[in-house]
């Protein structure tokens, strides 16, 4: 499978991909970028409930060209209990 051309694949899909490093890199980007807003400074009380997250890939393309590899981590906020 091509990633360059797909959206929204799964995380199983960019780490066994050819272009596994890009990928990480843009999940790494991403992480350091929360960390720096202070995203995950949460102080946990029996009061707070926690969010489960998944990643969602993207690429950028401009001019029939990749531009950016992009991975954002999505909160799953909606679940049935």
């Amino acid at each position: 499978m091509n990633l360059s051309t797909e959206n929204s694949t799964s995380l199983e899909e960019v780490v066994n991909n050819e272009e596994r490093e890009k990928w990480l890199d843009a999940m790494k980007s991403k992480i350091n970028s929360l960390s720096e807003c202070k995203t995950f400074l949460v102080d946990k009380t029996p009061d707070i409930h926690e969010i489960s997250c998944k990643w969602v890939f993207n690429v950028n393309i401009k001019i029939r060209k990749i531009d950016r590899y992009k991975a954002r981590l999505v909160a799953c906020v909606f679940r049935a209990t």
